[in-house]
């Protein structure tokens, strides 16, 4: 029996409950009545249940008397020991009211006390908001009027500005200056919604444009007598105020465009050439005459990162000099010019980031990020590079494929990679060329291997078409002239097995190579891409590839039906055997007949013919192996069809010449036997010819049908 569950309250009654019966659920706040019957109803009688619930209530109510009968006494006796209630709550009722009242006047007096104080801090912030403001109007004052007046200086000096020790102090001058107007700058920033700031928008205008005007013959001046000293200090007041671009400008005035100009010269509008030679005199000129100006930049890393003078000053200067003197130099109209310029173009980028810093460095990154470079590079218009290679490349597939093409299968040179057909050594070039350092673009790595992926598919439906029309065209015989070619034109012109043999063994090196070759050559011009794009890259050549591949045994078996029609012909002399041997009076047959050693005569010519070396191992074995197999299932089926109709025509002469059955014994062999023995002979050369193509005629189950047929037949004979 099932151990009792303890009742409700904790009392212990010995009365056995089931284990499924939990009474302490009752008391649970989520309890719901309904689903707990009907929880225990799938596995409990009603009764039971009933009987439970029963038996818990019972067990209930003999508690509840047990907890009244306990305390009765003192229940009853409640009323009588509370006497004088009333009295007693009135006497509490005055002070517990006055200190209500007491309470509500100190929490009144503490909100007005934080009102107060709130008010007081309100006022404090009020307060500190308007010293700060204030301060920022005089400070931006003061700070305008000290400008004012720091310019004036400089001005007065300017005056001495003819020796060494005075460009020296100007400039220092103006340093001061620019640390000046930076924090002018600062606080007109701060204060720009101020009216009292914005009155003096036009000063502060006026002397940062005054200061730039010094700060530029500064340095020009320092730049003409390459003054190190006053460079350096000019550049810092450019730093200071943010205007390290109008630097760059001066320097670009002053040095670069005189060196661009005599290292771009002007050529025709349409000149294209020799643009890498312009581009490496310019970068031996900046080497030679912007090196003190790069050296004063390096040595300090914050003035290495404020100022980019290969971008901002040569690279500026350049892209406007060729744009303005050689524009054809951009032009993508003859793709192979462009290339050179483009390469050239990314190495003179190449050495102007090295003139900026070391790879990797932040002078270097802020090379590469400069609005120069992607002006620069914005000017290579590598879509219709691409469209027009795009164009150059596929035409030549188009043209090796298209149906009016009267070359398009024709065998083509030593020089094509070895493929004997000029569609498939087209599709290879054409891959080929996509990825050629005179072609391949990185920025257009996307493009490139869209491309080679549909100059693979477009071949794969060129192959499938030709597939598909020459099965058709099998399969329709005498009937060819009404298939529709859809694209396999060039299947049909094929007359011959070793044609198609021919293009399975392109199909198949174009795959393989296509799995190897060309996957190794993405893996050279994809080395930097992540190794999770370098395996997308290669599963899809692979999927094109086994495209190509897919088509192969398609190829074999439409060459296995047109060697098999061929052989069928052979075949078809079985039927002359009766007719032989009924019009004639010839012996008993001791050799087998003349056309057995022909009917795989098309097979061998195939396999041990002139194309033999476009055979693999597998297809030859898959094209002996079908063909053999398909010839032998219609040479028994001709057999047994000859051998039925062979007796029949017996039986009936028999019975038509009324001749008792040991009178045609005793007459000699019968024309069925000479029939059957002759059969017989044909089948056993038969295997012989079959051993010569290196079948075991044996372990052909076809052979043994077809063996079995001619046993059989006779010996029903």
């Amino acid at each position: 029996m099932a151990p009792a569950a303890a009742p409700a309250g904790g009392h212990a009654t010995g009365v056995a409950r089931p284990v499924w019966f939990d009474a302490a659920r009752f008391s649970e706040g989520d309890f719901e009545p309904d689903s707990y019957i009907a929880e225990l109803r799938r596995f409990v009688p009603a009764d039971d249940l009933r009987t439970q619930l029963d038996a818990h209530a019972a067990e209930l109510r003999a508690q509840l008397s047990e907890l009244i009968n306990r305390d009765y006494e003192g229940f009853v006796g409640l009323s009588a020991n509370l006497v004088d209630v009333d009295a007693a709550a009135a006497r509490m009722r005055a002070p517990i009211e006055d200190l209500r009242a007491r309470l509500d006047d100190a929490a009144g007096a503490v909100s007005g006390a934080q009102q107060k104080l709130e008010g007081a801090l309100h006022k404090r912030a009020e307060a500190a908001e308007a010293r700060d403001t204030l301060e920022l109007l005089l400070d931006t004052s003061n700070v305008l009027s000290k400008v004012e007046k720091l310019l004036e200086e400089v001005a007065r000096t300017s005056s001495s500005g003819g020796e060494q020790t005075g460009a020296a102090d100007y400039a220092a001058l103006l340093e001061r200056v620019a640390s000046e107007v930076n924090r002018l700058q600062y606080c007109a920033a701060r204060g720009a919604e101020l009216p009292f700031v914005q009155g003096l928008r036009s000063r502060i205008e006026a002397v940062d444009t005054q200061l730039g005007e010094m700060l530029a013959r500064s340095l020009e001046e320092g730049l003409g007598r390459r003054d190190a000293a006053v460079l350096t200090r000019c550049l810092h007041a450019y730093a200071a105020v943010g205007k390290a671009a109008e630097a760059e400008s001066a320097v670009r005035r002053k040095l670069v465009a005189p060196l661009v100009a005599r290292c771009v010269p002007e050529g025709g509008k349409d000149d294209i050439r020799d643009l890498d030679g312009v581009l490496s005199a310019v970068i031996d000129a900046v080497r030679s005459e912007l090196a003190f100006v790069l050296d004063i930049v390096a040595k300090q890393e914050a003035m290495s990162t404020a100022f980019c003078f290969p971008a901002g000053a040569v690279l500026t200067e350049v892209t406007a000099a060729l744009a303005e003197r050689r524009p054809a130099a951009f032009s993508s109209g003859v793709p192979s010019h462009f290339l050179e310029n483009y390469h050239a173009g990314l190495s003179f980028l190449d050495s102007l980031e090295s003139l900026a810093g070391r790879p990797g460095s932040p002078a270097a990154i802020a090379f590469r990020s400069h609005e120069a470079v992607g002006a620069f590079t914005s000017r290579w218009n590598l879509s219709v590079y691409f469209t027009l290679r795009f164009k150059e490349i596929a035409e030549v597939l188009d043209s090796a494929l298209a149906p009016a093409h009267a070359g398009s299968t024709a065998a083509v040179g030593a020089s094509s990679h070895g493929f004997s057909l000029k569609p498939t050594a087209a599709c290879w070039d054409a891959i080929q060329r996509c990825w050629a350092d005179d072609v391949y673009v990185p920025g257009l790595a996307d493009r490139f291997l869209k491309l080679s992926l549909q100059l693979l598919a477009r071949y794969h439906t060129w192959l499938r078409a030709g597939v598909r029309a020459k099965r058709a065209d099998v399969q329709a015989g005498d009937d060819a002239g009404a298939v529709d070619a859809q694209g396999g034109h060039w299947a049909l012109a094929l007359s011959s097995a070793e044609g198609l043999l021919v293009v399975h063994h392109d199909a198949a090196m174009l795959a393989s190579r296509a799995r190897r070759e060309f996957a190794a050559t993405l893996r050279a011009r994809l080395a930097h891409a992540p190794e999770a794009t370098t395996a997308e890259v290669a599963a899809a050549v692979a999927e094109g590839a086994d495209e190509i591949a897919a088509q192969l045994n398609d190829l074999v078996n439409v060459a296995v039906a047109m060697v098999v029609t061929r052989c069928a012909e052979a075949l078809k002399q079985l039927r002359g055997i009766a007719t032989t041997y009924r019009m004639t009076n010839k012996p008993m047959p001791t050799r087998p007949s003349a056309y057995v050693p022909t009917v795989l005569k098309p097979l061998v010519d195939v396999v041990d013919g002139g194309k033999r070396a476009f055979l693999s191992e597998e297809a030859r074995s898959r094209l002996v192996e079908g063909v053999v197999g398909e010839v032998t299932r219609r040479y028994e089926v001709l057999t047994r069809e000859l051998v039925k109709t062979v007796c029949k025509a017996e039986s009936s002469l028999q019975r038509l010449r009324k001749v008792q059955p040991a009178e045609g014994a005793a007459s000699g062999p019968s024309d069925t036997e000479k029939i059957c023995t002759q059969l017989a002979l044909d089948v056993n050369e038969y295997g012989r010819q079959l051993a010569k193509l290196g079948v075991q005629a044996a372990e052909l189950p076809a052979y043994a049908a077809l063996l079995a047929a001619t046993e059989n037949e006779a010996a029903a004979a």
